[in-house]
Formats: structure tokens, C-alpha cells, sequence
């Protein structure tokens, strides 16, 4: 357990032991997946599976973190 009570209470929302042993699926990586991919990971997710079908677009890289130069490429 963290030692400052402000984190305390979200601590144990999804318990670690689960975020770190379990399979976890996202589908659809636009701005909302990415974000919630990005979370797991920073909290100890170890096996994190993504799909998405879609390609890059022009208006996905301001707002999914995509660069020009992956335009046509696969999201995933």
C-alpha cells in the first residue's frame, strides 16, 4: 500500500495482483483505448492484447498521438 492516503482509495479499484496476472483485451485503440491502454500499462499490466482494424488518418494524429508518417499504417 502506498503511503500517502490520497492514493489509498483508488489502490485497490482494480486489485494488482489481477492487473499484473491477467489477460487484459482492449478493442478499439483510438484516443479513449490508447489512453486506457496506456494507463494499464503504467499500473503494472503485463499482457495487454490490442485490436483495431482501422488505419492511421490525417486527424488522428492530433489527438491519438500519431505522427505524419504513419498515415496508412495500422493503428495497431
Amino acid at each position: 500500500m502506498i503511503a500517502d492516503p490520497r492514493y489509498n482509495r483508488q489502490a485497490n479499484i482494480v486489485p494488482q495482483e489481477l492487473i499484473e496476472s491477467q489477460e487484459i483485451v482492449v478493442i478499439g485503440v483510438g484516443a479513449v483505448g490508447r489512453e486506457v491502454v496506456r494507463t494499464l500499462a503504467c499500473n503494472g499490466a503485463k499482457n495487454i492484447t490490442m485490436y483495431d482494424y482501422d488505419t492511421v488518418e490525417l486527424h488522428n494524429c492530433t489527438t491519438q498521438g500519431y505522427h505524419e508518417s504513419d498515415v496508412g499504417r495500422p493503428k495497431v
